[in-house]
């Protein structure tokens, strides 16, 4: 059964500001042999979220003990971490900050049996979307994810994965991962202070490319761009690495670089 705020209980008031608004961040963390991964990286992003919309987390002392509570006897699982700013006493968008105690809401899911099945490669199609811009949430992870939610219809089981483009025809990201692709000896990846997320593990994938001496490059990426890549692939803090074989029609040639950085970056 999830926690909120620290007790066993799957319910929370209809006047909960993140369930009636989406005022609220959240991370989605993988959990290996007890242990969630790069924990110090999401709550670093949970805790500027917090600090970006006001929320008052300092009300709220136990949040680790509380993560160490909710995957006791968990091996492996996912666990969701929730903070909203908390219940509302009256109608409207505008708020105090100092009147309001958050709820902290913590869940475990099973991982999804799917996930290594696409670990040899996917399919993937480019999409078209109209996206709301984050130019004022930069860096968080909101909880309004209606872009995804929208996107998602469009996915199937020979389609796991999507590459979002803009109205431009930049590429975006994917329904719930970043992308990289890879062109000569540099690896390139979309910079998402426009629309998109920044996500932990593609974090984790740059500090890890530049350590080696990897090039590594943030920029537009248009579908002409795609076509000269000789590999891309996808990824998120659960899935890790998709690679992917193929974008529409443009199939990937990969090459000895490509094989370098996926051996790199496969086991984080």
């Amino acid at each position: 059964m999830p926690l909120v705020n620290g007790k066993r209980k799957n319910q929370i008031s209809i006047y909960d500001r993140g369930f009636m608004y989406g005022d609220s961040v959240f991370e989605t963390i993988l959990v290996k042999e007890y242990k969630p991964q790069y924990l110090n990286e999401h709550l670093s992003r949970l805790f500027k979220g917090c600090k970006f919309l006001e929320i008052n987390i300092n009300k709220y002392k136990y949040l680790e003990r509380d993560i160490k509570k909710i995957i006791k006897n968990k091996k492996n699982c996912i666990l969701n971490i929730i903070i909203t700013r908390g219940n509302a006493k009256k109608r409207g968008y505008s708020y105090n900050k100092n009147e309001f105690t958050p709820n902290i809401i913590l869940q475990t899911s099973k991982i999804p049996t799917d996930i290594l099945e696409f670990k040899n490669g996917i399919h993937t199609k480019t999409i078209k979307h109209n996206f709301f811009s984050n130019q004022f949430s930069y860096g968080i992870k909101h909880s309004n994810k209606l872009d995804s939610i929208i996107l998602s219809k469009n996915l199937k089981k020979n389609i796991p994965e999507l590459l979002a483009m803009d109205q431009s025809n930049n590429v975006i990201e994917g329904v719930s991962s970043n992308f990289f692709c890879l062109k000569g000896n540099t690896v390139y990846t979309p910079k998402c202070d426009q629309y998109g997320i920044e996500g932990v593990m593609k974090k984790i994938i740059i500090n890890k490319l530049k350590k080696n001496k990897i090039s590594i490059r943030e920029k537009k990426i248009n579908k002409n761009f795609l076509k000269e890549c000789n590999g891309a692939f996808f990824c998120n803090s659960i899935r890790g690495i998709w690679p992917i074989k193929q974008i529409d029609s443009i199939k990937m040639s990969n090459n000895s670089f490509y094989d370098k950085v996926l051996n790199l970056i496969l086991d984080l």
